[in-house]
């Protein structure tokens, strides 16, 4: 591992980074629990300025089809390293995915921002338009549990019982009652993934750039998706929301009802999700890629999953870099925020009508990605259980 790796990140000067690192450090101590509120509470008050608002997916459909006759893309082949033969022999690979090519990707909001040297420019760009390392990650074992749930299927295999509870979620999530978020989404090549492997399931992308959604994400989304009427599909699939992940959080509980304080019957349709959401606000699957690079980052990807990961049944597979130089995140700070979160979930109950009363997040690491040369890179699955 190269011991000068750095993100490319502006985020100001390092004393104010470290000042910020102190707050979370005293808010976050390892030694003892933090309600999901406190959490909240510590988010809320660092700067989310951000305006939350759902892109018009027909708008760009319009605007890519008078644009591009074609959408020029590359591909991104999906290997499947844990097939089984003889199923393996005949689709060693499944499909692969494509992306909109990185000449094709600009905007004039892209054109105001100097992206030479930097990869995020604090309260500005989150880094969308780059496919990251672990975003591949997290489309290579998506694709491996894909492959295994065919091979159980066409060889009529039961997995243990611990394998068979995981599948049957990634079942659920890609059957026409499953839902899928995926957090700070870029390229959306994961959600991508699940969308076009799925039974007319729902996907919900977000990130912080309107223009990445629209500009990078959306034509990706057009690209893998495999539909007799593309459009109507997508349409009713698919919702991409822009801005601030905490808004986020809170319109969903508002489009649900979930939380009553909130209840709104006047809702602002530019920041209504477009399709259906989850009855209780708890999503099947919930992905994420380097979204963890910075301590107040880790904290924050905790906070969602503690919101809207299905209780018990849920999976959250976030990918990170071990560790982020210069800026603090990684493995080490989503494990202290995550393992240290007590969560309120009196407000759900399960399959049985019985209610919940609290919750924590049980944290695993499923592989390790060392080459010797670059930064290392862990694949981690999150379920938030009941206590």
């Amino acid at each position: 591992m190269s011991g000068g790796f750095r993100f490319g990140f502006d985020l100001g000067s390092n004393d104010n980074t470290e000042n910020d690192a102190q707050i979370i450090e005293a808010s976050l101590p390892c030694t003892k629990s933090v309600t999901l509120k406190e959490c909240e509470r510590i988010s809320e008050n660092e700067n989310h300025s951000r305006e939350l608002r759902c892109i018009d997916i027909n708008k760009c459909w319009q605007n890519w089809n008078l644009s591009h006759a074609s959408i020029p893309c590359e591909s991104i082949p999906l290997e499947c390293n844990t097939c089984k033969a003889p199923f393996n022999k005949k689709q060693a690979t499944i499909e692969p995915l494509k992306r909109i090519s990185s000449t094709s990707s600009s905007s004039s909001s892209t054109q105001e921002m100097d992206l030479t040297h930097t990869d995020l420019i604090s309260g500005q760009y989150e880094g969308g338009l780059k496919v990251w390392e672990c975003s591949l990650d997290l489309c290579h074992y998506l694709s491996e549990q894909i492959s295994t749930i065919e091979y159980n299927h066409h060889q009529n295999t039961i997995e243990n019982e611990t394998s068979s509870f995981y599948l049957e979620t990634y079942k659920k999530a890609l059957s026409p009652s499953g839902y899928t978020l995926e957090l700070g989404c870029g390229h959306g090549l994961p959600g991508c993934l699940m969308a076009r492997e799925g039974d007319d399931n729902k996907i919900l992308f977000s990130d912080y750039n309107h223009f990445v959604l629209e500009q990078v994400t959306f034509p990706n989304v057009i690209l893998n998706i495999n539909h007799a009427n593309k459009q109507t599909s997508i349409t009713n699939r698919i919702a991409m929301m822009g801005g601030d992940w905490i808004d986020l959080s809170n319109q969903i509980y508002k489009q649900t009802a979930l939380d009553t304080s909130q209840k709104d019957h006047s809702l602002d349709e530019q920041t209504m999700v477009s399709i259906e959401l989850p009855p209780n606000g708890r999503f099947d699957l919930i992905l994420a890629a380097e979204t963890t690079y910075t301590e107040a980052a880790a904290r924050d990807t905790a906070i969602l999953l503690g919101k809207h990961l299905n209780i018990n049944t849920g999976i959250g597979l976030i990918s990170m870099k071990r560790y982020y130089f210069g800026v603090g995140g990684g493995v080490d700070a989503f494990r202290k925020a995550a393992e240290s979160m007590v969560i309120d979930i009196s407000n759900t109950t399960n399959i049985d009508g019985i209610a919940y009363t609290s919750g924590r997040l049980e944290v695993q690491t499923l592989k390790v990605y060392d080459n010797g040369v670059s930064n290392i890179r862990e694949l981690i699955q999150v379920r938030c259980v009941s206590t």
